[in-house]
Parts: C-alpha cells; structure tokens; sequence
C-alpha cells in the first residue's frame, strides 16, 4: 500500500511563515486581502512546492464589522473563529466594513453575510434587502423574522441587577445608553420598573463619539457607591477611563457585557457579563453553512445565557 501525504492549508503558511487564513485568501483570490507582492509570491510559490491542490471553494462568506464594534477585541476574536471555521470547511470567507457591503455593485458571488455587532441593525432592513442568506451576530436583539446568534437579554438585566444587590448598590442604577443599546434599554426599565425590584433607574444616551457623557462627579450619590451599566464593551472602557481621570474609582460598580478578563483587571470597580466569543462565532457559521448546505431550509435565532465575569468569578 503506497501513502500519499496530502499537504494541508497549515503545511503552507508554516513553510511560508503567514497564518493559515493569509495562505486561504491569498490562494482564493480574495479582493479585500491587503498584502505585498513578496508574502503573496511567497505563498504562492510554497504552495507549488509542496503540491498543494486547492480544494474547489463552494461558497463564499462575507463578515461585515460594525465601525465602532470592530475595535472591540471581542468582536475580533468572533470574526477569527469564523474564519478559522470557513478554512476548515474551504468556504472562501473575507471582511469587508458596512460602507462597502451597502454600495457594493456586484454582489452576486457572494452567498451568505454574517453581520458582527449590535449597532448593525441600524442598517439591518437595507443588508437584508441586498442579500436573502444573512445572520446577525448581535448582542442587543433582533426582529423575529432575522437569523441571529445572539445573548439573552432577560438573562442579562437580571444577573447584572443581582451583581449590583451583591455589591451593595442601594438606590440607584443608571443605563449609560448608545443608539445600538434600543432592545437592551427597553429589558433595562421594565426589569427595574417591576415592584420586587428596589432600584431606581434612569438612562443617558450617548454616542460612541465621547458627546454626553455624564458628568460623573454630579452622578455619584453624595460619596455613595453608584452603579452603572453600560452594555457596549467599547463605551464601558471609555466611562472607565473618564472616571478613572476624576479620581472617582471607589464611587461607580460598572457592568458591561463582554469586556475580556484582560480588559477587566486594569479596572476593579468594572464586572462583565460574559459569552465565549468562540462559541458565537461557531453557532453564526453554522447558522449561515447549514442553511447553505441545504441542512437547515431557515436560518435559527439562538439565544445564550450568559455568565457573570468579574475579579472574584473568572
């Protein structure tokens, strides 16, 4: 019996020195892929010498970021388990940002979109109009008619609440509120506005643009522990950063949702409400390559419970 060593996508990018998905987009000709002529001929040339055959691509992916939401490393931790999942499927898979997925003229080669962050479906009736097989990876709710891969928000409010009455939070919870937080803030004041719940509550809107932040020094309760929430991971790190400025640390508990464990230890008072990145962006791929596959005639809603992240309970 003769053994025929087959040279895979990883023998590639080790020879050449690249990552797997430099040497998937390089050889699939990827037209979003930013990248010198000298990695592009390295790749290529590696893979003629080790006899690489590229497996025939049946489908291509494309992952849209938000232009907020792509600074959060969470968010990037999503889009590199969905691309490390369309390599190992030979699914072409490439990025693109929301202005050119809107204005793109010539669309057909593309047959499925996986949109990451909540501030997406702001443009959600647009992009569905543009492509029928789409899947919103959104923390903050979707319409019932949309497929999605998202957290439960019920489950949200109430372990945030919970970790404000372990706190010791007594009065007052304040929503520091962006545009992509409407489903969030909506579960937000009818949790708090129900009888057995001791909380009084308010909402600031804000944009990702730093314009209305709280005065933070008026906010905190005559020297009392104050509790915010702020469900953008990103607009979390930015409050943190102001209250840390007016030396106000010990007077704010903060809850988000998603900030990472490395993230979390620069700020004791910060706590987060957590979904392993990974697992979205698995149940987003499989959401959109069964539907593909003629597996699953609809795209699913998915919701997840999350789990509480902070200094104590990692």
């Amino acid at each position: 019996m003769v053994l025929v060593m087959v040279t895979k996508l990883s023998d590639v990018a080790k020879a050449a020195g690249v990552s797997v998905a430099t040497v998937s987009r390089v050889l699939n000709d990827d037209p979003t892929l930013s990248v010198n002529n000298r990695t592009r001929n390295k790749v290529e040339n590696w893979a003629s010498k080790l006899s690489y055959h590229k497996k025939h691509t049946r489908y291509c992916i494309a992952t849209v970021n938000a232009k907020y939401d792509n600074l959060s490393s969470y968010n990037m931790s999503i889009a590199k388990e969905i691309n490390d999942l369309c390599v190992d499927k030979h699914v072409n898979n490439f990025e693109v940002s929301l202005d050119n997925i809107l204005h793109l003229k010539n669309y057909i080669g593309i047959d499925a979109v996986i949109i990451i962050g909540g501030s997406l479906m702001l443009n959600a009736t647009e992009i569905t109009r543009k492509f029928s097989n789409v899947v919103f990876v959104n923390l903050n709710g979707t319409p019932s008619n949309i497929g999605s891969v998202e957290i439960n928000l019920d489950s949200v409010v109430e372990m945030m609440v919970r970790g404000m009455q372990d706190r010791k939070i007594q009065q007052r919870i304040t929503m520091i509120s962006t545009d992509s937080d409407g489903a969030m803030e909506t579960q937000f004041i009818n949790y708090l506005n129900q009888d057995s719940v001791c909380f009084d509550s308010d909402v600031i809107h804000t944009n990702m643009d730093y314009h209305n932040l709280p005065n933070f020094k008026n906010l905190s309760l005559n020297r009392k522990l104050t509790g915010l929430f702020v469900p953008n991971s990103v607009m979390a790190l930015k409050v943190m950063r102001e209250i840390t400025k007016c030396h106000l640390n010990n007077s704010f508990c903060v809850f988000s949702i998603n900030v990472s464990p490395l993230e979390q230890m620069a700020y004791q008072s910060l706590h987060s409400i957590w979904v392993d990145p990974t697992e979205l962006g698995r149940l987003a791929f499989e959401n959109v390559y069964d539907r593909l596959t003629g597996n699953s005639k609809y795209f699913r809603k998915i919701l997840i419970s999350p789990r509480l992240s902070t200094k104590n309970n990692n």
